[in-house]
């Protein structure tokens, strides 16, 4: 078994991800890259409602899992979170870089 750092691991997974993600794209190409969107959108929702019974701690674990999945894209964010209120700032995604990054290398 090969040995790698959470980085290396991080970055493979992306990169199957992405690789996965593109070949889907181009499957169903752009006109129902929409409804891909929304159906993989409506699969995270329905795992997270699945897990909880209120709607603001629905809401909170929706922008809590969002953030994790920003952190490991490598984007540009904010989060706070306080009694009241938790926002979350997206400054730029980081799939944003690996697109262009992958654009390059083509």
């Amino acid at each position: 078994m090969i040995n790698l750092t959470d980085k290396e691991k991080a970055t493979l997974m992306l990169g199957v991800y992405f690789k996965t993600q593109a070949a889907i794209e181009k499957y169903l190409g752009p006109e129902r890259l929409k409804e891909w969107t929304v159906y993989v959108a409506k699969q995270f929702s329905d795992n997270i409602k699945e897990k909880s019974s209120f709607q603001e701690e629905i809401e909170a674990k929706v922008i809590r899992e969002l953030a994790e999945v920003l952190t490991v894209y490598g984007s540009d964010y904010t989060f706070t979170e306080d009694d009241k209120k938790i926002t979350l700032d997206v400054n730029r995604c980081g799939i944003f870089n690996y697109r262009e990054n992958a654009q390059k290398k083509e």
